[in-house]
Order: C-alpha cells, then structure tokens, then sequence
C-alpha cells in the first residue's frame, strides 16, 4: 500500500535487510555495536512469522538471528553487552568512516506512529489502517507490507532474494502527517489477503525525497479471529489465562526511568501470549492511553521516551493476547507517580537459563530474589542501579553466577548448564522426582497409547509397572 509524491515511484525493499540497516546507523555516526543490535532488531521482527513455534534460544519465531562476536573466543552472541569482557566490549567505541562529534543523524522522514492493533472476527475481511511521518515535506513515498500468519521468508542460506507477496493501495485520506488506508481487504488483486485466521504483521516504510533513505520499519498487528473447528483445533478459541499487576505498587512514586511487573498467563490451547502495557495521565478511563505492544515478557521498562512525564498520575493496566486476538485483561488497575527526585531509577535483568541441547529449565531458581523460572526457562528480576550478582541455581548442578552492572535500561544474561541426564521417574524433564511428576503420572496411567512421559517400561501403556517404577524412585 502506497502513497508517492511527485514522480511516479514503486517501493523497492532492500536485498539484505540486516546489512543495509547496519551500514546505515554506522553511517550515522553510530558506533558498531549500536549498528549491530538496530539492525539485528529490525531484521528479527522482520522475518518473524507472526505465529510460529517458538525458538527456545531466542524465545521467539524469527527466522533470523545474527551474531556478533569482538571478543576472539570464536562464539557470536545475538545480544551483545560490553560488560565483562563480552561480545560488544571491544566495538562500543568502533566507528566506521565517521567520528561522534560529526555523526548527528540526517533529517530523513520517519514513520513516528501506525495503527494501534486491530482485532478482526471471523468473518470481518477489512480494516483501517494508518501511518504517521514527522517531516511530510521530506516525504516521498510511504508504504506498507502487510504479512500473512505463518509467512515464511524461505532459507536465509540458499543464497538468493526471496521476493515476499505484498498488496498495495493508495492512500485514501492525509492530514497533518497521517496518511490512511480506509477499508484494506486486498481489493480484486488478492480479495482473501484476511482470509487465514491468526497474526498478521504490517509494516511501514517512508523513503525521504531529499535523500531517497528509506526509513527503519515500524510495525502494527492485525488478529483473525478462528473458527472454533479449524486445523489442529476441535472448540472454541480461550482467552489467555487470568493474571495479576506485581509492581509498582499500587500509589508507589517512581522515577520516569521505571518498570513494570506482572504475573504470566499461559493460554489453554497452546497458543503463544503477548501483552499490551496501556497508561493513562491523570485519567482512570484510558480514554487516550499510551500503548507498549507485542511484548513478550511479563515485564518492561518504561522511560520519558515513552512519554512519560515527571511529577504526574499514571493509571496501567495490562492485555494478555493469544494469537486469534483473544484478549484477557488484567485482574485490577494500578496507579504510580513520577517523581525523578525520591523515586529510585529501575533496571530489569532477564536471566534465561537452558542447557547446553537448548532446552528449557524451568525448574531453575534465580537469585537475588530466589525467583523463579517460568515455562521458557526465564526469570525476571527488578534491580536498582548498581552492580549485582545474578546467580542461576538447578538442582543437581553447581550455581552459575554472573555480574551486571545495572544502570537504568533492559539487560539480558543467559546461564547454560550441562544436558541432563535422564533421571528414571522424572516425567516433566526437571531432572527431580516430585509431586509434579506423580501428577503428570496419574493423569497418564491406563489411557496412554504412545510416547508418554509417564511410560518409563517402554511398552506404550502406562500401568502398574510404571506406577511401580516411579514409587521406587519417589520413595514410596
């Protein structure tokens, strides 16, 4: 979907997303690291797939992951940190063809704001959408891609652009740097472009007149609702699961630097969850809110940046989100207020911790805070500025510890600890006989027919001699 100034013009994407994104912050004045992790972003939310199976590395269905190694141990890392010596430590003060001093950004328009999520039902095949520039003046084209539920963007090693189906449509309304596409349904071109229920992501692009770059993508979700019979599913879609606000307490002051922490909900049918953090100055009724989409942690970081005003009211409440747009709100509304002076500036640490096969352990506990791991193998903890010691704990296993030091921002550390050895008795895979264990048993004995976890005899039936077994162990 298109809008062109002038000449006639035809969006042309790049053949390798992640190199010209990199080159281009780089180009800027931006120190390598920097350029590595824009564009490592942008190029995963890209070639995501919008509902995919879950990578357990890097918790999340792109396609593409980068790496960066500086360090000379011969191991890339996707996330890079300068601290301790790890990947970034050597190119946090790397510039290529320019200094800092003259390496301001252009003027080059950008996309500032797009459509906020749209939830469509089952049989709804339209929608509104719209993108705002900050310079309409530089603005020369502005577009948008709209990708299917589980698009595959093909082998990123075969060697060859893969060309990804788009449909266009010109704008239909602009004021004051908005430009809108009313009623998108694909047109007599593709009249089935929300015929799949599930994801859909759009993004959108802006090319500059003066220059010709095009901006960096900014990205909106579509939901399809699905038909209670429809694939591997045989009822209804559930909403993702009741959950809890954890932190800032309700009324507790803060600084505008702060972040926010809620309890996980799992959803009934399998299906992955993100949430939606929605604040409201001074107004109970969100009737205008600031909006932190797609997240897909139960916890994040907030900043002026995200318009956060100091000395001032803010309402939050929280969205758990299923794939289909099934939405589950959270149990209660909180309130905080900012104050930059007294309130203590806040870093969130995510420690993911799997062994060396990739697997999740969900059974680790993380300290400070003995917190622990949820299903993919994360814990989150909220740190004052500093430095900490984190440290992972697995039974069976010595402690793996490590040190950050915490200065207001998002940091991310990952403990791998060796694949464990099949431990008879234990049907969850956490490498300990327990109560869990005995549950998942009980739920299993006299109607498995093949492979379950609680068939320790290998015969594909789960009875007395199981049950026998899994007493030894448990001590019974």
């Amino acid at each position: 979907m298109t809008f062109a100034e002038g000449e006639e013009a035809t969006p042309l994407r790049d053949g390798e997303y992640f190199v010209t994104e990199f080159f281009k912050a780089v180009s800027y004045g931006k120190p390598v690291t920097t350029g590595f992790t824009t564009a490592t972003s942008l190029t995963e939310t890209y070639t995501a797939t919008g509902s995919g199976p879950v990578n357990s590395l890097y918790l999340d269905d792109s396609a593409q992951h980068p790496l960066f190694d500086d360090n000379e141990d011969g191991v890339g890392s996707n996330e890079i940190s300068a601290q301790g010596g790890g990947d970034g430590s050597q190119s946090q003060y790397l510039y290529i063809g320019t200094s800092p001093p003259t390496g301001n950004d252009p003027g080059d328009v950008l996309v500032t704001r797009a459509t906020e999520a749209r939830f469509l039902g089952e049989t709804d095949n339209s929608v509104d959408l719209w993108a705002r520039v900050d310079f309409p003046e530089r603005l020369k084209l502005i577009w948008a891609e709209i990708k299917a539920p589980g698009y595959e963007p093909g082998d990123p090693g075969a060697g060859y652009q893969i060309e990804m189906e788009t449909y266009r449509q010109a704008t239909s309304l602009y004021e004051d740097g908005q430009y809108e596409w009313l009623n998108v349904n694909g047109g007599t071109e593709n009249p089935d472009l929300f015929s799949l229920p599930g994801t859909y992501q759009v993004f959108y692009f802006a090319k500059d007149l003066q220059t010709g770059h095009v901006s960096p993508l900014k990205e909106s979700k579509i939901y399809k609702a699905r038909p209670a019979v429809w694939g591997p599913y045989t009822e209804a879609n559930h909403a993702p699961d009741n959950f809890n606000l954890l932190s800032p307490d309700n009324g507790e002051t803060v600084q505008t630097n702060m972040a926010l922490n809620w309890e996980d909900s799992a959803d009934a049918d399998g299906d992955p969850v993100t949430y939606t953090v929605l604040l409201s100055k001074d107004d109970a009724s969100f009737t205008d809110p600031i909006r932190k989409e797609e997240l897909p942690y139960s916890s994040c970081l907030l900043t002026a940046m995200d318009g956060l005003e100091d000395l001032t009211i803010y309402y939050w409440k929280v969205e758990a989100i299923d794939q289909y747009g099934a939405v589950t709100e959270s149990s209660e509304i909180r309130n905080f207020y900012t104050d930059n002076e007294n309130g203590p500036e806040i870093s969130i640490v995510y420690a993911f911790v799997l062994d060396e096969l990739g697997n999740v352990l969900s059974s680790a506990v993380v300290d400070p805070g003995s917190t622990q791991a949820n299903s993919t193998g994360m814990a989150t903890l909220i740190l004052t500025s500093g430095i900490h010691t984190i440290t992972a704990n697995v039974q069976g296993f010595q402690p793996e510890s490590q040190t950050v030091e915490c200065m207001g921002g998002e940091y991310h550390l990952h403990f791998m600890f060796p694949a464990m050895a099949t431990v008879e008795g234990d049907t969850d895979g956490d490498a300990d006989v327990d109560g869990a264990d005995l549950v998942n048993l009980y739920a299993e004995i006299d109607l498995c027919t093949d492979d379950c976890s609680s068939d320790f005899d290998g015969d594909g039936d789960v009875d007395q001699n199981d049950l026998d077994t899994f007493s030894a162990a448990f001590g019974l």
